[in-house]
């Protein structure tokens, strides 16, 4: 009788705490690039590895499960990363995340000869990536732009 009871009120009680606890991640932070390698390097086609430092401000951990991105160079299209992580992100902590990129040369190039003299180039990230936490995914937009000086001589 006491269980009829109380079965009720705990699935409530357990239902508010997940509504609660579930809600949308804080943004990933953005901290810096490093290890960059150039796989392949061809008059069409380029394929590189580049690990990207973030920082989770958040008060949990979560896993990163897709990234899904286009990336520009001075407004120019010059790559798309799609690629499926098993990747645990620890609650407030610096993490990193590796990525192979696929550049389309011939954008790449006219983008570069610009920026032989402006010594700097405008970088753009666009698209999505999907976190988990628990049983829940959660599908974030990143739209990420810097200007990247570069060190010519």
């Amino acid at each position: 009788m006491m269980l009829q009871y109380l079965m009720p009120r705990g699935l409530f009680l357990v239902a508010v705490v997940c509504l609660f606890s579930c809600s949308a991640p804080k943004a990933l932070e953005y901290r810096g690039c490093q290890n960059l390698v150039i796989n392949k390097l061809g008059f069409d086609s380029a394929s590189a590895r580049i690990e990207v430092i973030y920082f989770n401000p958040n008060n949990f951990g979560m896993k990163l499960k897709r990234a899904d991105l286009d990336l520009y160079a001075d407004s120019n299209f010059v790559g798309h990363i799609a690629q499926e992580y098993k990747l645990k992100i620890p609650k407030k902590a610096q993490f990193i995340v590796p990525l192979q990129i696929n550049v389309d040369m011939q954008h790449l190039v006219k983008n570069t000869l610009s920026a032989l003299f402006t010594h700097e180039i405008h970088i753009k990230a666009s698209g999505t990536i999907t976190l988990k936490k628990f049983l829940i995914h959660h599908t974030v937009p990143v739209n990420y732009e810097s200007i990247q000086r570069l060190n010519i001589n």
